[in-house]
């Protein structure tokens, strides 16, 4: 492979690896100083592939292939030679033992994310192995009927309520608007009458605390339903339903197990392969699991795919849990225009895409071509500050909190990039800059008015990573705070010297965005091609707008996005496959 240190070293300099990436190589050479470079790239690129979000190394993409491109001169080895160097390096095994690299077949895998996977597959086929001992009568046609309707629009939900009582595990899977959380709403009083499960012991969660608020909401419609009785509606973020502890632990797992019979969890598809191993090993062996998402979203920041790939198995018949899509979209019906839109990109038809923003130029769904970061920037100020500074000048003048979190819900600006001039530091800094200098109570980088986003945990105070918040003045002098959506409805309040990492968040990364909703979206596209693009973030974006989208960027970058898929490569399907 040639000066291979010297390669590496170039592809960290122009940032085609990352320091992690090249640092993990070096630390694999000094544990080993006989390991071949085959094996050092192989680690390598297994961080680099988890770094992405991808579990494993699919050795298969690189054989004799110029790993980093034209820029940096590595070719990676061959089949044979690639094979051979692994099963004779120490460092590398074969899952029976902790070695620091896995190899299975064609695959490389840090030791962490192949026992992961190899565990959520037993957690999932222990769970439907002891299916046919719970599985409880579905209830009458009558009884659907009663609860739903009889009409065509509620067939899908009413096969979605049979499926849930057929099976121990269950995934309703659609995109915004089809209907997920209503259903739900009507199947939890079925299941406590005709299932013998505990309103008590239903628990409710979701990734983020604004998918967790939204599920509460939604589920609270009812509340003065007599069914209903002895259900709190309390939903709250995974990591809080787990009882997350300094250093990363839970309080609730494998030895210590939640008090549940059914648990319902929202926005799976945000779940990293991780989180969901934690979940599952803490819930009891008998109690019922719901999954609801959309199969076609981006998956979690973090690695895996676990709500693609258990829907891919379902869907298959390898796994035989419950699969349900809603298709009949209840927010604005299949032919408008965000609904085809996102059909098209969800297909990968990149020219239908094109036809429905050219068809709906300026209406619902539009694509407005940006030329340079001049003509962008004057788009950041004509659209996007006057919204903004609207909530500045309401707080200024004395609207109350409740009002401007639902005026946060109005307008929502997603970029595809974190960096960049046209990525979320370079339009909150823009933003930041323009409102922190016009206002009159600025201290520092935060001033009243500022919606944040949280980066991380922070348990004692109920405040989670992607929680939205909205800097004010504190009360009776006592400097700057942050106030969030409490779980019950009401507003809390906290210094902004006690919160943990934070961040603007007047636009976010698509996956941040992921979980929540606006009447109004702006999706913006990056100058260049970039492997972040994929028709699975053009949908995510697009699908967060109830009323209109406005895509910024050039058309090149839209249909080489909508060409792209992010679909992550994992062995979960040939794990539960052999069970």
């Amino acid at each position: 492979m040639g000066d291979f240190w010297a390669s590496m070293r170039a592809a960290k300099q122009s940032s085609a690896l990352s320091d992690v990436s090249y640092y993990f190589a070096d630390l694999l050479a000094r544990m080993d100083k006989t390991a071949s470079e085959s094996v050092l790239l192989a680690g390598a690129l297994a961080v680099e592939q988890a770094l992405s979000g991808e579990i494993r190394l699919d050795l298969k993409r690189f054989y004799g292939q110029a790993v980093f491109g034209e820029r940096v001169d590595l070719v990676a080895p061959s089949e044979e030679i690639w094979q051979r160097d692994l099963s004779e390096s120490h460092l590398v095994g074969d899952g029976s033992k902790t070695t620091i690299l896995v190899r299975s077949e064609e695959s490389v895998y840090l030791y962490r994310y192949f026992y992961l996977e190899k565990r959520f597959a037993g957690l999932l086929a222990d769970r439907t192995h002891r299916q046919a001992g719970i599985v409880s009568p579905v209830p009458s046609d009558s009884v659907l009927i009663e609860a739903f309707g009889d009409d065509q629009d509620t067939q899908e939900q009413r096969g979605a309520v049979r499926m849930a009582f057929d099976h121990r595990i269950s995934i309703i899977s659609g995109g915004p608007g089809t209907g997920k959380t209503a259903t739900v709403r009507r199947l939890l009083p079925l299941m406590w009458q005709h299932a013998g499960l505990s309103p008590e012991r239903t628990l409710l969660c979701a990734p983020t605390g604004k998918a967790a608020a939204r599920l509460r909401a939604t589920l609270l419609e009812r509340s003065d339903d007599p069914l209903f009785s002895g259900f709190s509606a309390e939903a709250v973020t995974i990591h809080r339903l787990l009882g997350w502890q300094p250093g990363g632990n839970f309080r609730y797992g494998a030895t210590r197990r939640l008090p549940c019979d059914l648990l319902v969890i929202d926005e799976a598809s945000m779940v990293d392969l991780a989180l969901m191993v934690s979940l599952f090993e803490a819930l009891p062996d008998e109690s019922r699991v719901i999954l609801l998402g959309d199969r076609d979203q981006l998956a979690s920041v973090e690695a895996g795919a676990v709500l693609g790939d258990m829907s891919s198995a379902a869907e298959s018949g390898i796994w035989p849990g419950g699969l349900v899509e809603l298709k009949h979209n209840w927010r604005f019906g299949s032919e408008s225009p965000i609904a085809l839109l996102a059909s098209a990109v969800r297909m990968g038809d990149a020219r239908r895409a094109i036809d429905v923003l050219a068809a709906s130029d300026q209406g619902p769904v539009s694509l407005l071509e940006i030329a340079d970061d001049q003509s962008f920037d004057a788009r950041i100020d004509e659209h996007i500050y006057p919204f903004f500074e609207s909530i500045t000048e309401a707080l200024r003048a004395g609207e109350g909190l409740e009002k401007q979190f639902a005026r946060l819900e109005q307008v929502m600006v997603i970029c595809a990039h974190r960096h960049g001039s046209r990525g979320v530091e370079a339009v909150n800094t823009r933003i930041v800059e323009r409102l922190g200098h016009s206002s009159r109570s600025s201290i520092g980088p935060a001033f009243p008015g500022m919606p944040v986003m949280l980066t991380r945990n922070s348990p004692g105070l109920g405040l989670f990573n992607g929680d939205i918040g909205i800097v004010v003045e504190g009360e009776k002098s006592s400097g700057l705070q942050a106030a969030f959506p409490g779980s019950d409805g009401r507003v809390v309040r906290f210094s902004l010297s006690r919160l943990p990492d934070y961040q603007p968040a007047y636009a976010l990364t698509t996956h941040k965005a992921q979980g929540s909703q606006a009447k109004h979206v702006f999706l913006i596209l990056p100058e260049k091609e970039s492997r972040v693009l994929s028709r699975e973030l053009i949908y995510t974006g697009i699908t967060r707008a109830r009323e209109s989208v406005q895509i910024w960027g050039r058309s090149e970058m839209l249909l080489c996005a909508i060409g792209k898929s992010a679909v992550r490569p994992t062995g979960l399907l040939e794990r539960l496959q052999c069970r």
